[in-house]
Parts: C-alpha cells; sequence; structure tokens
C-alpha cells in the first residue's frame, strides 16, 4: 500500500487513483481499499438507517443512504458500491465486480470521486473535524475561502486568485483544525474542478481535461508541478471566509460590495455551508459540531461578498479580496 495525505490526514491504500494526491507524512490514520465482496454478511435488514438523500439518479436510485451496524457505518452510493467506515479503515465493496468492463471504468470514476468527498467528509466530521463546503486559496498571511453550494462560484473565484500566482490550497471541501487558539486550513489535493465554461475562461478550452464523475460535466483540473497555477501542501492559518454572492444577470448593478456578518449570523452560514450537513445531523453528531462552528465564527471574521454576474468580473473581485488582505495584514501589523 502507497500513503497519501489529504485534508490534513495520512491513510494507505493500494487503489489506482487519478486524481493527484500528496505523499503521506507519518504514520497512517486509516486504510482504504476496495472488494469485490462485502466486508460483513449482515444483510440490509440488519442495519439501522440514518439517512436517505432525495437526490436520485438518472434510474431513480437514492443516491445515497447510510446504515449504522455494529462498529461500523455502511454509505451505499447508488447502485455502484458501499462504503464500510471504520475509526481506523473504510472498505469499498464494489456492487459490480471487477470484471464487468462495461461500468468497470464509469464505476470507478464513481467510487474515487465519492471517497474523496462524501465519504471522507463524513469520516472526518465523525472525527471531530469540520468540513466545509468551500474553495481555499492561500494568501500572504493566511487563507481565504468561498463558501458555497455547488455552481455558485467558489472555484471561479478560487481559480481567479490562482492565477494572480496565489497558491491553491483546496476546492469543494476545506477541512478545519484548531491548533494554539486559531484554525487552520487544511490542505486537500492538487487538482482543481471547473465546469467547461470555467475552464474555457481561465484555460482557453476544456476538451483535454478528465471528467471528475461520469454524470457531471466538471472537469478535473491538475494543479501545479507543471500544469496551472501553484499549490500549497502545508495547512494555513485560516485569514477571512467569504459568502459570495453572484447577482442575477439581469441585475445592472456593477459595484462589489464586502459586508461583515455576525458571529451569530456567521454559524448559521458555516451551518448551511457544510459538506455533509445532512449526514451529520442523521448521525447525530450536530450538537458537538455546533460547539466547533461557534468557536469559528468568533475567532475567523466572515463576510458576505456580492459581485455581478460574468466572468469579466472576476479580476476585480479578486482585488477586492487581495486588497482586504493587505488592509487586515497592516491592521495587525499597526496593533502591535
Amino acid at each position: 500500500m502507497r500513503a497519501y495525505r489529504v485534508f490534513g490526514v495520512t491513510f494507505a491504500s493500494d487503489y489506482p487513483f487519478a486524481t493527484p494526491l500528496l505523499p503521506g507524512e507519518g504514520a497512517a490514520s486509516f486504510s482504504f481499499t476496495c472488494v469485490d465482496r462485502a466486508p460483513l454478511a449482515a444483510g440490509l435488514e440488519e442495519r439501522s438507517l440514518l439517512y436517505a438523500s432525495h437526490y436520485r439518479d438518472e434510474a431513480g436510485n437514492c443516491l445515497w443512504r447510510i446504515y449504522r451496524m455494529a462498529g461500523c457505518e455502511v454509505m451505499c452510493s447508488a447502485d455502484v458500491a458501499e462504503f464500510y467506515l471504520w475509526p481506523d479503515r473504510i472498505v469499498c465493496h464494489r456492487l459490480r465486480p471487477a470484471e464487468d468492463r462495461e461500468h468497470q471504468e464509469a464505476d470507478g470514476c464513481v467510487i474515487e470521486a465519492s471517497f474523496l468527498s462524501s465519504v471522507l467528509a463524513y469520516w472526518l466530521e465523525g472525527r471531530g473535524v469540520p468540513a466545509l463546503h468551500a474553495s481555499a486559496v492561500a494568501l500572504q498571511d493566511g487563507a481565504v475561502a468561498f463558501l458555497s453550494d455547488s455552481g455558485n462560484g467558489k472555484s471561479g473565484l478560487a481559480a481567479a486568485l490562482v492565477q494572480a500566482r496565489h497558491p491553491f490550497l483546496a476546492d469543494d471541501i476545506l477541512a478545519l483544525s484548531a491548533k494554539d487558539g486559531r484554525w487552520l486550513a487544511q490542505p486537500g489535493f492538487p487538482a482543481m474542478r471547473m465546469w467547461p465554461d470555467e475552464a474555457e475562461f481561465f484555460l482557453g478550452g476544456f476538451e483535454t481535461l478528465a471528467r471528475v464523475h461520469p454524470r457531471l460535466a466538471k472537469r478535473r483540473l491538475p494543479i501545479g508541478a507543471g500544469s496551472w497555477g501553484a499549490f500549497c501542501d502545508a495547512a494555513q492559518p485560516l485569514a477571512c471566509l467569504f459568502v459570495p454572492e453572484r447577482r442575477d444577470p439581469a441585475d445592472p448593478r456593477d459595484d462589489i460590495t464586502l459586508t461583515r456578518i455576525a458571529p451569530r449570523d456567521a454559524v448559521i452560514e458555516l451551518v448551511r455551508y457544510s459538506f455533509a450537513a445532512r449526514l451529520v445531523q442523521s448521525a447525530g453528531m450536530q450538537p458537538r459540531r455546533l460547539d466547533l462552528l461557534v468557536d469559528i465564527s468568533r475567532r475567523v471574521p466572515m463576510y458576505r461578498l456580492s459581485y455581478p454576474y460574468g466572468f469579466a468580473h472576476l479580476g476585480r473581485v479578486r482585488a477586492m479580496v487581495e486588497g482586504w488582505a493587505d488592509a487586515a495584514t497592516a491592521g495587525s501589523r499597526a496593533a502591535l
């Protein structure tokens, strides 16, 4: 098995990842393997259903179901795989055997995308690590992150900063850890997920980029190491959280505004933009997690970032974020 590092955690695996991952550091916290037989013989009747997603695939299958069994939890991804989660190992049971070449490539994409998103986010939350739905970039004195749902512009904002030579830190999932009275943003993996129109704007095309999931148009863009941009592979102090609000294309306003969000309202935003909010709540982890989110809201400033629709405005938005960071740094120095 090889050792990998993602979201601040080292794990061991023999899975052939297509996504570039950082090499592991220190002892592995868990292992990840893929098998063709369920690791436990218990059937559905012996499982306690915790959560069932209301989202469905083209065949009408529930995209995610979570069951609790004696000693572990099972995350079922439609008709492709079951992930058995223990504290020290995650086992993926392929529901179609590896010899099924018709579905092998597509199933492999689903397994990898699921493991590196919902499965790991849920496992992290079970270990007391908040996982936010955010993209993050490292600036000179700390990381800034953009909180939003899918398709609401967080990757485009991060890409605009990466294009301006700020190292990329995380995309889609931002894992946070507390140390010495502050919150650290942990690096994800050196790849960004872009919609075709984003890749067209930043790169001039998207056709050569691999899909991250067979059911999605999103593409995987490697970051650093001779590819586009640079990657930050070390945890960074979280300097600020931004909640982007991209205005309707029909809105004539052309200004860009930053509005401070009070800590009590910031907690609501942190709950709203948690990556696995419904899963965490269904598993009974929300009360403990709220204490962590309250602490984040008190220690990390949060702003609502309102800006016009369209890629043409991203340069101005980037300059606004850079200006905030410069002013915050100057203010910190003046206070010393």
